[in-house]
């Protein structure tokens, strides 16, 4: 959950390589990224959305670095948020 790029599918596909894995990102851009390195995978399913306790949609602001993008209220990291949101 918040595959991001895949840096743990990385891993998890060399170490684990008969294992299913499973990889949720929300953000386009960032699941795009994600898709071009590993959707040749067949162990890899991708999934572009975000698991969460309720059924909703909610609003997620983008930063520079998305490896910080959240759906944490309040973040204490907002320096490098891009105005952008999904």
């Amino acid at each position: 959950v918040g595959a991001n790029e895949g840096q743990t599918a990385h891993d998890l596909v060399r170490y684990f390589p008969d294992s299913s894995i499973h990889c949720f990102e929300p953000v386009s851009k960032t699941f795009q990224i994600l898709s071009d390195k590993y959707s040749r995978f067949q162990n890899i399913n991708l999934h572009q959305l975000a698991l969460g306790e309720a059924i909703e949609t909610k609003k997620m602001l983008l930063h520079t670095n998305s490896e910080l993008n959240t759906f944490v209220e309040n973040q204490p990291r907002d320096h490098d948020l891009t105005g952008d949101a999904e």
